[in-house]
Formats: C-alpha cells, structure tokens, sequence
C-alpha cells in the first residue's frame, strides 16, 4: 500500500482516456487522504474526528438522471422505461471524451475494491475521482483487497466520479446537468454534476443486479443479519423505511444494511460495511443511528 503522498505513474487509468491527468494518487491511506481534503478546502474535521463535507443541492440519489447506453450488450437484457433510460453510444461517448478532456491536467484519486463479499461472485472495481474525500467515502464502503492483491489488480469495472463537471441537457440528452452514464460493454460508468458520493456505491450495485442472476444469484436491496445459530433474517423495504435499523439487532450480527446477493452458497454484502445519511436524522425515525452519532460526536 502506497503512503501518504505518493504519486504512481498512470498505468491502469490511460484506457479512459486519462494520460494526461496530472497528479494520480493511488490507493492512499485514510490518513493520507483526510490531509488531502483538509489541504484542498473538500471539508472539515468536526469534533470526534468526522470528516464533514457539503454535497450541495444533491442530497441524495438523482434515478432521473441515469442512464444506460443501448448497444448489442445491453439492448435484450434491460427492461427499458421510465426508469431504465437509454442513451445512443454516440451522445455517451460525446458526453464521455468531454469528461475526460474536463480531467486532463487535474489531480485524480484511485482506489481499487472489491464489490460483493463472496470471492466466487466479486467483481473488482476501480474507483476514479477528482477528490480526496469521495474516494475515501469508497475505501469505507466496499471490501479493500490485500496488498499483494493490489499488485496485480486488474478491474472488471471502472468508475469515473467526476461532480466538477456538468453535462449539458440540450447538448447531450440528459434530464439535468447531473448524469449517472453506465455502459456494459466497456465496463465503465461515468458520473458528472452531482457531489453526492452515494452514487459510486450505487452504481456499483447497478452492475452486480446486472451480472448476479446469469450465475443463479438473486440481488435484494434488503438489510439481513444472522442469530447465533445461524439463521438469516432480510429485511425488504424501500429506502428510509427502516431496514437499517431492523437489521441493527444488538443480538445478532449483521450482514449489511442495504443490498444483499442470495446465492447457492447463502446470502452476503455487497458493501464492505454500512453507510448511513445524517440529514433529517431523529431519535424518534432511527434511534439506533442516531444513538451512535450523537455519541460520537
């Protein structure tokens, strides 16, 4: 694992048309990467440590905005519809050369993951951004290979966050100047216009529901722990319905709070842990949530 401040040669990122990026900041430290936010005006250390950042008029998931290039890949394999929007390979990539001509010459954050806990169905996913705090944000979230893992890691996917960057509706066909841009056949998904970090996690789940069922794996966006004898409990719901705290059983260990895959071998995370949103956030909604963050802080 690199430390604080190095800076690798850009091997493993000049396939998304990023050989000129300036700095290339690999797989840093927590550390490492709270200096470089602090450092870069990302955010701020509030009491017990937290680092706090502002995700502007996004505070959430923005579903209008995502969208799926149809191509031969994908044109018999997606449900297309009011939530499945399809972009031509012709305006992705229009819009997609302009966000990496946006990241030439700028500093960029890589983090290597895993995304699904068991090894027969991970896939390994690598993270692209243009801060520090958003690729922390994916070091928490999903499963961190070992170190002699990350020699020679060598992603099936690729995510590009850059929320600097605004896509243009008239120009490009988006709903807004956020865009949530996934393409399966060249295995990337490119994010632009919004700083809310949820959407990396997100579309890391968008690939696995993709992938899972063709190896008789059913994706569930349910919360499931475990009692001491070994009996799984999911709990299904829609977000801000309670699965988070349901699953949060002081008797019992959790597996994970958000999306699950039920295999042949039993159910497991595709998170390396759980993530939480502070905003709104009452005693009375989510005691347990907000008995930890109040004691944190």
């Amino acid at each position: 694992m690199q430390q604080a401040g190095f800076v690798v040669p850009k091997v493993g990122i000049d396939s998304l048309g990023l050989k000129n990026a300036n700095n290339v900041y690999w797989n840093l430290q927590v550390p490492a990467l709270y200096e470089e936010a602090i450092r870069r005006g990302e955010g701020v250390v509030a009491d017990g440590g937290a680092l706090v950042v502002r995700t502007g008029v996004h505070t959430g998931r923005s579903p209008n905005d995502k969208f799926f290039v149809e191509d031969s890949e994908s044109r018999d394999r997606i449900d297309w519809g009011k939530t499945n929007k399809a972009i031509s390979p012709e305006r992705y990539r229009a819009l997609y050369n302009r966000m990496t001509g946006y990241a030439q010459r700028r500093d960029l954050f890589v983090r290597d993951c895993w995304g699904g806990a068991d090894p027969a169905h991970r896939i390994g996913v690598r993270v692209v951004t243009e801060t520090a705090w958003h690729n922390l944000f994916a070091r928490n979230m999903f499963l961190r290979p070992r170190p002699e893992e990350l020699a020679g890691f060598k992603p099936d996917f690729t995510i590009l966050n850059l929320p600097g960057f605004q896509a243009d509706p008239a120009r490009d066909g988006t709903a807004s100047d956020c865009a949530i841009l996934v393409n399966f056949t060249e295995r990337v998904v490119a994010i632009c216009g919004t700083w809310y970090a949820g959407e990396i996690k997100k579309s890391v789940f968008t690939i696995l529901n993709y992938l899972l069922p063709d190896k008789n794996v059913l994706p569930m966006h349910a919360s499931a722990n475990i009692g001491p004898k070994g009996d799984v409990a999911i709990f299904f719901g829609l977000s801000g319905t309670g699965k988070t705290t349901l699953s949060a059983d002081p008797n019992r260990t959790l597996i994970g709070d958000d999306e699950h895959g039920w295999g042949p071998q039993g159910v497991f995370n595709f998170e390396g842990g759980c993530y939480a949103k502070t905003i709104k956030l009452s005693a009375e909604a989510e005691p347990e949530i907000y008995a930890v963050a109040t004691a944190a802080a």
